[in-house]
């Protein structure tokens, strides 16, 4: 199983691409976590930001560097993330997952400039999406 969160299956997945195909045109990264319920109490909020944070943003940061480490060279490639865009809107859900996902798009204007100028483009996506953990902690409903 892939971890993203994981420094060597992030790297053994781009060697593993290149190793297959020769080369590597895209890095997609939407990783998340299943949460059935909220935190019950304050020291919870802490565990999940952590958790969330080692997911979308320390695994991006994994996914995205041993891209750009193939990609660099080959002066071309697309680094594609996503986030929500309860990120943006806030009271859509859980204050701590929205976060993490806007410090995703943070990351991706970031990386954008940097890796620019090597002819990679970094993009982020943010649908506006109800998933479990989304309308699990938010007053509106699916419809």
């Amino acid at each position: 199983m892939f971890q993203v969160t994981n420094e060597e299956d992030s790297n053994g997945a781009v060697d593993g691409t290149v190793a297959k195909y020769g080369k590597l045109h895209i890095m997609y990264k939407k990783a998340g976590l299943r949460r059935s319920a909220g935190p019950k109490r304050a020291g919870h909020w802490q565990v999940l930001i952590e958790k969330l944070l080692s997911v979308h943003i320390v695994g991006g940061f994994r996914g995205a560097k041993h891209s750009a480490r193939v990609m660099v060279p080959a002066r071309q490639g697309s680094i594609i993330f996503s986030a929500i865009v309860a990120s943006v809107l806030g009271g859509l859900g859980l204050p701590t997952y929205c976060a993490s996902r806007l410090a995703i798009a943070g990351f991706c204007k970031s990386m954008a400039v940097d890796l620019g100028h090597f002819g990679i483009r970094v993009d982020c996506v943010s649908p506006y999406e109800f998933t479990p953990i989304i309308s699990g902690f938010s007053n509106m409903n699916e419809s």
